[in-house]
């Protein structure tokens, strides 16, 4: 389940950033 809590952490970041990386 590794790769649910990265997309969320990925979400976060984008979120923290105001763009898609």
């Amino acid at each position: 389940m590794k790769e649910a809590i990265a997309g969320k952490i990925n979400v976060e970041i984008k979120d923290e950033s105001g763009m898609v990386l």
